[in-house]
Formats: structure tokens, sequence, C-alpha cells
């Protein structure tokens, strides 16, 4: 391999500037990963939920499913529909590498490691766009993928899929960077939809809240930029990049959309949860050391003792402040689109960061109406807000970095320096902090983490007690008998008669949603099914029947048809990159 490449470097020269910047990228998402590089798993609240729903996508898979709707051993086998509802296109990833015989542990680390990667790539590329210039992109990215509040989130926590979700907020900056400081007529103004495309796709398949956050950030950036929304090119650019990112996800918002209007799910109930009590003191936002901290929920009780290190950390917030008394000070030049998109973002940042605060009337909002009570519990953390905050307050930095160079060196310098201080001192007491205090687990199959538990059982029906689901056959009801039975995964075959005179039922080990069909196959013909007790497929027996039954989850068939809008969007997406990539080619 590294011959090829130093002939490659030989016949296409590759500039010191380039290969400085692949190393540097590269040692941030390393440096980042290093929690993964030591053959166990650091124990987090979420971990042992993001680990079953690996598993889960992976038994998905060994039973057919593609996509994976329903987890078939989840529940002690009764089926669990979380990919439904908690997108995990990501997570196929580690998935495969279970198929191909990964430990459980490998898969994971292995799976971090490349988010890491991908993360400190991404925001390399988007800010070194923005800026123009790679030593600020690189900067950029450090203070990104090693953000304080993104390490809680990733590796404290293990809130893998909210951690995922991070990867994909600077896209979306950058395309609303693109969108509102570009001119509109210029030729490639007409690319900057690609990016809040990709960034918001990926938002809607890794974290359904922050992309309901995304949505709200986007919106005040339309508030505040509203004249220029007003032009046709940039209202044309954010529409067909919303469009297009829809339309991409259409195979996850579907049935997510589906289940959740028509099924008595227990998300659907929960609007009574508050939230303003979980939210943070002012001081915990400039948290730069990791202290021993293990709790987040008792704030209201016990103040910031024993809190977790969450927060956006001391050099953002130094950032923060440079840019206002810059800005305050009359320093930043007053015209320019890129100045006005800072001031702006500046603004929209420290709302989110008042969000994030226990000071924030969010049980006031909850009290308004039904609609506010649901959204607002279903954030159920008010911190939320911070990954947002994190990114607004990178691109502050960058910008402060920009402004500084050229015009006062001494001023530019010692920030550099404070951020490579700043960086490498809360990595290290990272590092002390998630190796030497948080607990480890190591685990090779699912034999070590059981198949019952679901977190907070968003996504079963109200009213299942989840305590009386256990492995166990099926039930017939009066009259019925069972004479063969055979269940693999999500299918069962049985055969059964009725000799009675009414209508009798079997209740399965299965758990009841909308798609479950139960076919005579000896006729052909569909039995009634529905929720029998505690809401698993009770299949509805005829007087009279002697036969046999399969029991299957057959998606609707406008499952499918989104499957293929968003399979024939992607493909003509792809086309329409590789033909500008090549008409780029040919005018070089």
């Amino acid at each position: 391999m590294a011959h090829y490449i130093c002939e490659y470097n030989r016949v296409f020269p590759i500039s010191i500037e380039k290969k400085q910047s692949f190393f540097l990228v590269m040692l941030i998402g390393l440096i980042a990963s290093v929690p993964y590089l030591c053959g166990y798993n650091i124990w987090g609240a979420d971990l042992g939920y993001h680990l079953q729903r690996i598993e889960g996508l992976k038994d998905g898979l060994l039973s057919g499913q593609f996509p994976v709707r329903l987890e078939p051993e989840w529940l002690c086998g009764h089926g669990y529909a979380d990919a439904i509802f908690y997108c995990g296109t990501l997570l196929y990833f580690p998935a495969l590498l279970r198929l191909l015989g990964f430990p459980v542990t490998t898969s994971y680390n292995i799976f971090c490691v490349a988010l890491n990667l991908a993360t400190a790539w991404i925001s390399y590329f988007c800010f070194y766009h923005i800026f123009r210039n790679r030593r600020h992109g690189i900067i950029c990215s450090a203070l990104y993928t090693l953000s304080i509040f993104r390490i809680y989130k990733l590796v404290i926590t293990s809130a893998v899929g909210e951690a995922s979700a991070f990867t994909f907020i600077p896209l979306v900056i950058y395309g609303l960077y693109r969108i509102f400081t570009e001119n509109p007529d210029k030729p490639g103004y007409k690319t900057s939809w690609v990016f809040v495309m990709l960034g918001f796709s990926g938002l809607l398949q890794t974290h359904v809240l922050t992309c309901e956050i995304t949505a709200f950030v986007m919106l005040l950036f339309c508030i505040i930029n509203f004249r220029k929304l007003l032009r046709r090119n940039t209202l044309l650019e954010l529409l067909k990049g919303g469009i297009a990112a829809l339309a991409v996800s259409l195979w996850f918002l579907v049935p997510f959309l589906d289940y959740y209007m028509t099924q008595p799910v227990h998300i659907k109930y929960v609007s009574a949860r508050t939230i303003q009590d979980r939210g943070l003191y002012l001081a915990q936002l400039a948290f730069h050391f990791w202290g021993g901290g293990g709790e987040t929920t008792p704030l209201a009780d016990n103040g910031m003792w024993h809190s977790y290190p969450v927060g956006i950390g001391m050099m953002l917030i130094a950032g923060l402040v440079l840019f206002l008394i810059l800005w305050f000070s009359g320093k930043l030049p007053g015209k320019k689109e890129e100045t006005s998109f800072a001031k702006k973002t500046a603004l929209i940042a420290m709302l989110l960061l008042l969000m994030s605060l226990k000071i924030f009337p969010w049980d006031r909002i909850q009290s308004m109406n039904s609609v506010f009570a649901a959204l607002v519990s279903s954030l159920q953390f008010p911190n939320r807000f911070l990954g947002w905050g994190t990114g607004c307050l990178v691109f502050l930095f960058g910008y402060c970095l920009d402004y500084l160079k050229g015009r006062h060196e001494k001023g530019y310098l010692f920030l550099l320096v404070l951020a490579f201080i700043g960086i490498t001192t809360s990595d290290m007491y990272l590092l002390d902090y998630t190796n030497a205090e948080q607990s480890s687990v190591t685990l090779y199959n699912e034999d070590g983490m059981g198949v019952s538990y679901i977190s907070g059982a968003e996504y079963i029906l109200e009213g299942t007690e989840q305590a009386d689901i256990a492995f166990s056959g099926p039930e017939a009801g009066e009259g019925v008998e069972i004479e063969t039975y055979d269940k693999e995964y999500l299918s069962i075959d049985l055969q059964c008669f009725n000799n009675g005179t009414d209508v009798g039922f079997i209740d399965t080990p299965i758990l009841y949603y909308k798609g479950y069909e139960a076919v005579d196959t000896d006729s052909g013909n569909r039995l009634g099914v529905c929720a029998g007790k505690n809401n698993v497929v009770r299949v509805m027996i005829p007087p009279g029947f002697n036969g046999h039954l399969k029991i299957r989850f057959v998606p609707p068939v406008y499952w499918r048809i989104s499957e293929l809008v968003s399979g024939v969007s992607c493909i003509g997406l792809m086309v329409l990159w590789y033909r500008n990539r090549r008409r780029k080619y040919v005018k070089a």
C-alpha cells in the first residue's frame, strides 16, 4: 500500500499542506477514539440499549428483513418496533460486522472509531470551505470532534444516536452559510442545497430529536434572514435541500409516521414528563476539565454536586466572548455577508445555550397546550440544544481566527495557542476520566446482554405489561387445539382446529403491531388478527376450522413504495453528482 501511495504521489504530486492536513485530521479522529482502542467498552447509561439495537438489526437481517423493521429477538423473542421509530442507518455497519463474526465489543468499537473519523473529516471539510483556510479547518475540526458535549454524549453516556447526529450538523451549517452569504446569481450557488440535503437526511436517519432541533434552528435562520429568504434562488435552494432530504429518507419516514399516527404506542402518552429541573446551571456551560461526576438528573435536588461534565467548555465560551467584544467594539466589517451571518449565528447560539439552562421556562411552555406538552416532554433533557450550540460556537471561533489573521497577528497567534492548549488539556482529562474512572464491560454476543431491556419502553403498545413478557409458547382459547407449532424469529407455522361453535383464538408469543397477518396455507384465506392478552398477536379461529396457519409480518405496500422512492432518489442524486464532477473535469 505504501508503495502505491508513493507512486501516486510521484505521478500526481500532493502538496505538503494537503499531507499535513490529512495527518492532523486523522490524528484528531484517532485521539477521539482512544477509549475505543482498549479492547473493552466504556460503560455508559445507554450502552446496553444501543448494543441491543445493533444486535436487533443483525437478527432482523438474519430473519430475512431488509430494511429491518422489527427486531425479532427483543423482549424474549416477542419482537420490538425500535427500528421503525429510531432509524439506525449507520448501525447497519456494526450489524454487518456482527454477521461477519466480530464480537459485540469489537463491532461497537470499530463503529465508534469510524464515527469519530467521519466527524473529524466532515467538520474539517465544512469549516475549511467556509473559511478557505486549511489551518482554520483543522482547528475547527478539533474543537468540534473533541468538544466536551460530543464526547460526553458518545463516551460518557454512550448516546450513540445523538452522537451520530452531531456528525451531520456541520453539513447543515455549511449549507446555510452558502445559501445566506453567497451571491444567488453565481452558477455555483445552485449546489448549496446539496449540503442541506446531506446534513438533514443524515440527521433524520440517526436521531429524530436532533432533527427536530435542527428544523427549529433552520426556522430561526430563515426568520432572521427573512429578506434574503424572499429571493427566488435562495428559497429554491432551501426547498430543494429539504425536499431531497425527505425523498432520501422516505423509506424511514413513512413507516415512522404510519405507526406514530395509527398505533397507540407508549411514547404518545408521556407528555406529563417535565424537563426544566434537568436543565443546567450557567457555570456548567464552561466545564473544561473532566471531574468524577456521575449524575445528570438530580440537579434540582443536589445542584452541580457529582454531576457529569456536560457543557460546551471554556474554549468555546472564550470564542463567543471574543466575537462579542469585536462586534460591540465596532471592529467587525459592517456590510459583509459573512459578518452578518456570523452575528446572526451568535444570537442563535446564545438562545440555544439559554434553552439548555434550568432558568428557561420549559414548564410554562409545556403547560400552554397539548402540542407543546408532547414536544417538550419528548426532549427529555434541555442539554440536547448544546449539540447545535457547539456547532454554532465552533463556527464563531473559526470566524474570530479568520478575522484576526492578517489584522492582529499577535492576537491571532495567541488564539491559536489558546486553542491548542485548551484542546490538549481537556483531552488529557478526558482520557484520564474515561479510562480510570468509568466502568467497562466486554461482551462477545447477545447471551451476555439479555433480550429484555428496552430503555423507556417507548415503542410498545400502551397498556402492555413488560414484566409479564417472557419466553413462552402459544395459548389457545376455548374450543381451539394446537397440533403442531414452529416459530422462527417472528414467523410462526402451526396446525390447529376449532371444534367449537363460536369463534376461538390463539395468542402467540409475538407483540402486536400493525402488519401481522395469518394465512390459511391450504385455502389462501386470511384470518383475523388483533391485539390479544397483554397486546400479543391474537389470531381469530372460525368455528369448524382445521388447517395450517402461517403467521408473519408483511410490510404494507406503501412502505415498499417509499423504499423504492428513496432508492431511486439516491441513485438520481449519485448520477447528478457524477455528471457535475465529469463536467468540471472536462472543463479543467
